[in-house]
């Protein structure tokens, strides 16, 4: 099994967080679909931890330094972040 390994360069600012760069190592060459399913899960995952770090819930994010790639990827966890925020406020 691959092993994430992720980086995040960012600037806080207050109540606002720039995200500059988003880092990974690629995945192992050779990997059967379902291992690069579960490779890419948990890269998301450390990022989704790492973003909750981070304190994204409480801050404004500017994703406007990454590449459409990053932004995509960064904006689908920060949407999935903020739903389970909105379910456990609900409850």
């Amino acid at each position: 099994m691959a092993t994430a390994r992720i980086a995040i360069i960012y600037s806080k600012d207050k109540d606002k967080i720039k995200i500059g760069d988003l880092l990974s190592s690629p995945l192992k060459k050779g990997l059967t679909e379902e291992q690069k399913q579960r490779a890419t899960a948990h890269i998301r995952y450390q990022v989704k931890k790492a973003l909750k770090q981070m304190g994204i819930q409480n801050s404004k994010v500017n994703l406007s330094s990454l590449n459409k790639q990053q932004q995509k990827i960064l904006q689908s966890v920060i949407n999935e972040i903020e739903k389970e925020n909105d379910e456990r406020s609900e409850r």
